[in-house]
């Protein structure tokens, strides 16, 4: 991913710069780069072909209100790939506007995620300190929402920092914790 890709410093409603047609553009390119990704599964070859571009309409519509969701949505998606390839230059970036547009827009569904992925980026880079902290904020938002999944999910990494941190009796805890989640979700 090129650093210039990125341009924004902070997501703005998009009101009266851009013109609407474009506007709509920027919308239907995320939604066409969405369909993509989950209706193919895209491999990874596709998708290391397409970065660029995927990461253009991302950064694009991370500037225009009308596109918030979508964008959070292409973040999400094009999230595994990124990890897979050890990409995070400006990831991180990207990361933290999507969680500023979730809270803005009050999406606390995107914002657990987000959360979580921000905490593996954190894990991965070594701060684990920061790690632990966004696993921790996932969890909490989880339960606030009452999605078990997402519950476990969190509990699951942020047993793998604690791991990390040898905690090993809060990783414990954890791990059982998230373990039933998992459990509870499939019975549910």
């Amino acid at each position: 991913m090129a650093s210039h890709v990125l341009t924004i410093e902070r997501p703005t409603t998009g009101k009266g710069f851009w013109p609407a047609f474009f506007r709509r553009q920027v919308a239907a390119n995320v939604r066409f780069w969405l369909g993509r990704i989950n209706a193919h599964r895209a491999p990874a070859p596709l998708l290391h072909r397409e970065r660029d571009n995927i990461v253009k309409a991302l950064s694009r519509a991370l500037q225009l209100e009308p596109a918030w969701e979508l964008a959070t949505d292409l973040l999400l998606t094009f999230h595994p790939y990124v990890e897979r390839q050890g990409i995070w230059a400006d990831w991180e970036r990207f990361l933290e506007i999507g969680l500023e547009i979730s809270q803005r827009q009050g999406n606390v569904t995107h914002e657990a995620a987000l959360l979580d992925r921000l905490g593996e980026l954190k894990r991965y880079q070594g701060d684990l300190t920061a790690a632990v902290a966004c696993h921790k904020d996932a969890h909490r938002l989880g339960n606030r929402i009452e999605d078990v999944t997402r519950c476990a999910y969190a509990l699951t990494n942020l047993g793998h920092a604690y791991r990390l941190q040898r905690k090993y009796v809060e990783a414990s805890r954890v791990l059982k914790k998230a373990l039933g989640g998992y459990q509870a979700s499939q019975r549910g």
